[in-house]
């Protein structure tokens, strides 16, 4: 009996060609899972990293504003270091304005109103130092410190009495 020829066209895949393309498919998706993870994870950092520098340069700013037209500074005393600012400004019906580190916050309070932290709960100060120079030949200055996730910030303002 002879063997007949079918002249029909197989059409479609092969087993091995699904397997190697179903690999390739899982390669592809995998790298870009692995991609995306990535951009999120670092967003989400970048997110903190702002958080915290806008909370820092509002801390910073709101020392500056109670330094602008002190009359008196009662605490650090001059020529030294305190970890506590308290002054009193010119024509502020809320003296003493007072800074200072509780916990891991820094607090503001304006005379007998309650004491109210600076920054979110997510930023956590580990110490903050106000150094106070008099000087008969250069006007006073207060130099402020603080540190954040090890890392310190520092600033300096004259003060003009």
């Amino acid at each position: 009996m002879p063997i007949k020829k079918s002249n029909r066209v197989h059409k479609g895949f092969t087993i091995i060609e699904l397997v190697i393309y179903s690999a390739l498919v899982a390669i592809v998706i995998g790298g870009s899972l692995g991609a995306v993870y990535q951009i999120i994870s670092s967003s989400e950092k970048l997110n903190g990293t702002i958080i915290r520098e806008q909370e820092i340069r509002f801390i910073m700013d709101k020392i500056n504003w109670a330094l602008t037209d002190v009359s008196v500074v009662s605490s650090p005393p001059e020529n030294a270091t305190s970890s506590i600012l308290s002054v009193s400004k010119q024509s502020f019906s809320q003296n003493p304005i007072v800074f200072q580190l509780s916990g891991d916050a820094i607090t503001l309070q304006q005379g007998a109103n309650p004491t109210l932290p600076l920054h979110s709960n997510i930023m956590q100060v580990e110490n903050l130092n106000f150094s106070y120079e008099v000087t008969t030949t250069t006007p006073n200055f207060l130099t402020v410190r603080f540190t954040v996730s090890g890392r310190e910030y520092k600033t300096k303002t004259y003060i003009q009495k």
